[in-house]
């Protein structure tokens, strides 16, 4: 998108909040708030590609060749290689356990999924998705890094079951959908597979990790992964923004979530 046409997007919506007469006052301030910071957003990963280009940065994947976009407000810190830095030790640790399969249900754009089919040889990567715009995206991702995934929609406990098992990982981060997808009462196999899963927030006010990790305690080890600060010396693509722009080119998610990585019992 371009500048101007950057420019002319944003008033419009911004009109468009303005006007809009089921909307009160308050919903009103925080969609403009929105705005602004996506267009913010957009001016930054203007400048951090013109220093970087279209190549990750830094991590584990570094040196993949990344999209002019992301299905997800987190281009930046994908491109930096920063993009949930907390998770950077357990996928060394995964990539080094030489999996036969790796599963990566809530895959988005394939970020890990084709980050982690250019750093294995023999592994069988699968990417599901339920969007349709986030799977053509993976499948862009992988023609870009010449690397094979295979690709699909919805994963159930059906498709859960025939792929789990001895020396498979699966890697999932579906918004809280974890807690009716894991659970081994409908995919016994689940029990023979090692686990990377995000633990997100609920209604409730619980952590889904209430609700899936007492599933996997007697057959699994449980490590808990906090989230973790940043460091913005170590990005020198931010080096010529100021200090409150290159804090906000890190921003990943408004509230924080913890992780599981769940390893099968010898």
């Amino acid at each position: 998108m371009a500048q101007g046409t950057a420019d002319l997007t944003i008033l419009s919506n911004i009109l468009s909040l303005l006007q809009a007469g089921d909307l009160s006052s308050t919903e009103k301030l925080n969609g403009i708030s929105d705005l602004a910071t996506a267009y913010k957003l957009f001016n930054l990963k203007e400048s951090v590609v013109g220093e970087c280009g279209l190549t990750v940065q830094s991590g584990p994947f570094k040196g993949m060749k990344w999209l002019e976009r992301a299905s997800e407000g987190t281009f930046i810190p994908k491109l930096l290689g920063a993009y949930e830095r907390e998770l950077h030790d357990a996928i060394k640790r995964i990539l080094a356990k030489d999996y036969c399969r790796i599963i990566n249900i809530g895959c988005a754009e394939g970020y890990y999924a084709i980050g982690m089919a250019r750093s294995t040889i023999d592994t069988v990567i699968y990417a599901f998705d339920i969007d349709e715009q986030a799977r053509k995206l993976c499948e862009k991702l992988a023609v870009l890094n010449s690397v094979s995934v295979i690709v699909d929609g919805l994963c159930d406990h059906n498709r859960l079951q025939n792929l789990s098992g001895p020396g498979t990982l699966i890697f999932c981060d579906i918004e809280g959908a974890e807690v009716a997808l894991l659970n081994p009462d409908y995919a016994p196999s689940l029990a023979e597979s090692d686990l990377l899963v995000e633990l997100h927030p609920m209604v409730s006010g619980e952590e889904t990790g209430a609700h899936v990790l007492p599933r996997f305690e007697a057959t699994h080890s449980i490590e808990r992964i906090s989230p973790a600060g940043r460091d913005t010396s170590a990005y020198p693509a931010l080096a010529a923004l100021s200090q409150a722009d290159q804090l906000m080119a890190l921003v990943e998610r408004t509230e924080p979530t913890s992780w599981a990585y769940m390893t099968v019992r010898p």
